[in-house]
């Protein structure tokens, strides 16, 4: 699979992306005027970066003919740990919507995230667990499969609403990017958990995948600037827009949502880590029935290197062990 060697390009996309972002918000305080060029044209040079890089995601995932047809869940510890982090960050970003809705503001909108985030966080426990263990509990209830992609879609409309009532110059677009790549990434994990990915799941994966954490890189630096800057030390928060006071453990909940892209991105490099590991092509079934003539000594010959390949690399494979065309061969 060809996208799983774009590693070295991402990684040096990722460096640049997170260093024109701590130049453009002089973290550092390098810069008198706080900015060494002007905002919206690193804004533009990093938003050209993210869509470039998607681009040539999509150009090569396409060129690549070599894509393996089956991937599974395996048994993944560490993927495990930080899902349930992921699961209870889920749980935790519904801090303000609740503390909204207690006091009578947006009640819908806060009510219809609500719902959908506790399912999607159980979801998410669920697939952790199913991580932790190696046993895919989501397999046998696929539909669940459903709610991950649908929690984040709807995320994404609920902060796009937000935006309507702010000015242009204070939206930070990035996350609003990046939650568009997590939605369509959630859609294929989701497909690979229920055990009906089609053909092109993993390598949409890294599609996806790369382009969303960048995405949260570039705009992740900035919101955990703000944290450690508004919000860690002080002992209490204005929330649902400056007219709540929440301290205690709401406060600490509400920090640890506000990390929940960051760990998002985190699930997702795991994830993108272990198909480049596991991942392997199955080229036996579509290529007997479309490119070789069966007829001749041709296809003899195919099958018995099919075969001997077979043998060689996929022991483990019970789908392999059951082939009737290899067992024909033997």
């Amino acid at each position: 699979m060809k996208v799983k060697y774009s590693w070295i390009p991402f990684t040096l996309v990722l460096l640049a992306g997170a260093a024109l972002r701590v130049f453009q918000l002089d973290l550092f305080n390098i810069f008198n005027d706080g900015f060494f060029i002007s905002t919206d044209i690193v804004s533009n040079i990093m938003l050209l970066i993210v869509v470039l890089f998607f681009v040539v995601m999509a150009i090569v995932a396409v060129s690549d003919k070599r894509t393996p047809y089956e991937f599974s869940p395996s048994k993944n510890i560490p993927l495990g740990i930080v899902g349930l982090l992921v699961a209870f960050s889920i749980f935790c970003s519904c801090t303000e919507p609740l503390i909204s809705f207690s006091n009578k503001v947006d009640s819908t909108k806060n009510v219809v995230y609500i719902t959908f985030s506790f399912i999607a966080g159980i979801v998410m426990t669920l697939e952790a667990i199913s991580s932790i263990t190696g046993n895919n509990i989501i397999k046998k209830l696929p539909v669940l499969a459903v709610f991950l992609p649908a929690w984040s879609c709807i995320r994404l409309i609920v902060i796009f609403m937000n935006y309507t009532s702010m000015a242009v110059s204070t939206i930070n677009m990035f996350d609003l990017i990046a939650l568009i790549f997590i939605t369509v990434f959630f859609f294929y994990q989701g497909t690979i958990f229920a055990d009906i990915p089609p053909k092109s799941a993993p390598k949409k994966l890294f599609v996806y995948g790369m382009p969303a954490i960048l995405s949260i890189t570039i705009y992740g630096i900035e919101n955990i600037s703000n944290i450690f800057t508004n919000v860690v030390g002080k002992e209490t928060l204005m929330l649902v827009n400056n007219t709540v006071a929440v301290g205690g453990i709401n406060k600490l909940l509400y920090i640890f949502g506000s990390f929940i892209d960051i760990i998002i991105a985190i699930y997702i490099l795991i994830i993108l880590i272990e198909t480049s590991i596991r991942v392997k092509p199955v080229f036996v079934k579509e290529t007997l029935k479309d490119d070789i003539d069966t007829t001749g000594d041709e296809y003899t010959n195919f099958i018995r290197q099919m075969s001997k390949d077979i043998k060689e690399n996929k022991k483990n494979d019970p789908q392999n062990n059951n082939n009737p065309e290899s067992k024909s061969d033997e």
